[in-house]
């Protein structure tokens, strides 16, 4: 191995764990501030508040709907009736489709093409000094 791939290495083993670090402290902040905002909206609901500010920022509860599908069959059905697949997000489920693609003999499944992705897998053995 050459002395810059080992060096590449040893960087990339650092950022990574660099970033796991900083992965789980995210996670930390962004449970404290969850937590944070329910207490708010919870706070102002109790005080019949839809809005208000402090000297920093001003805070107001906003409400939306959002849909959840309590039966998918009904749901599919009502979409194929009135040809209604916008209310569908366009992705593909990358491993359904992985496995529909098995089970077509790696043969294409219509309206798709195969796009490699290129990433590089990393096991750490032990931290670096």
């Amino acid at each position: 191995m050459s002395i810059a791939l080992s060096q590449h290495l040893t960087a990339l083993r650092k950022a990574k764990e660099a970033k796991a670090a900083l992965s789980e402290k995210l996670k930390a902040v962004e449970a404290e501030y969850e937590n944070a905002k329910r207490n708010v909206i919870q706070a102002m609901e109790e005080q019949g508040v839809e809005k208000t500010s402090d000297k920093f920022a001003t805070f107001s509860i906003r409400r939306s709907e959002v849909p959840t599908v309590t039966d998918w069959d009904k749901f599919y059905q009502f979409i194929a009736r009135r040809k209604a697949y916008f209310l569908l997000q366009r992705r593909v489920s990358v491993e359904a489709w992985r496995e529909m693609r098995e089970s077509l003999q790696k043969k294409d499944v219509p309206g798709t093409e195969v796009f490699e992705k290129i990433d590089l897998g990393i096991t750490t053995l032990k931290p670096v000094a």
